[in-house]
Order: structure tokens, then sequence, then C-alpha cells
């Protein structure tokens, strides 16, 4: 084999040497995902207080809590409770 006479010559020889061996050898960034798909589906995404004034409902892409008042003609919302990562249920206390 000629020596190499630059360092793009030695890039060269290194990678064609290296890139199979990388390729058969198990890595470890290769058995872990970089992307991990969240949003699981929801279980109780909707609860009616007891009174029936109001419709708490979950807001899984958000994170949020959504609240509005349904004792009206149609639905009024109130506001919106940051709750963490994927919310899918929601049960009130009475």
């Amino acid at each position: 084999m000629k020596r190499p006479s630059s360092v793009a010559a030695l890039l060269a020889v290194a990678t064609s040497v290296l890139t199979p061996a990388a390729l058969l050898a198990p890595s470890r960034a290769a058995a872990q995902p970089s992307y991990w798909l969240f949003e699981s589906g929801p279980t109780r995404p909707l609860a009616l207080s007891s009174d029936r004034s109001r419709l708490y409902v979950v807001n899984t892409p958000d994170n949020h809590l959504e609240v509005y008042d349904v004792s009206g003609a149609s639905p009024v919302w109130l506001r919106s409770v940051p709750v963490g990562l994927e919310p899918v249920a929601v049960s009130l206390r009475s």
C-alpha cells in the first residue's frame, strides 16, 4: 500500500477501512431511537361537574386541561390549566 501524501488521502484510507467495521459492529446509538412518539390514546378525556355547569376536557397535544362553562346555550371557554406531559384522563372529586 502506498503511503498517503496528504491529510485528505489519509482520511479517505481511514474511512474506507473503518466504515465496514463500524457497520458490522453493534452500536449503542443505533439501538436507541432518537425520537419517542408520545400521544397515548385518551381513556376518559371528558368530565362533567355534578351540577352540570362545567365541562373539563383533556388537551393531550398541548398538555393542558381545558375548562368550559356549559350552563348556557353554547359552551364558553373559561381557562386552560397546564397539567404535564400527555394527559389522557380527567376525574372529578365530589
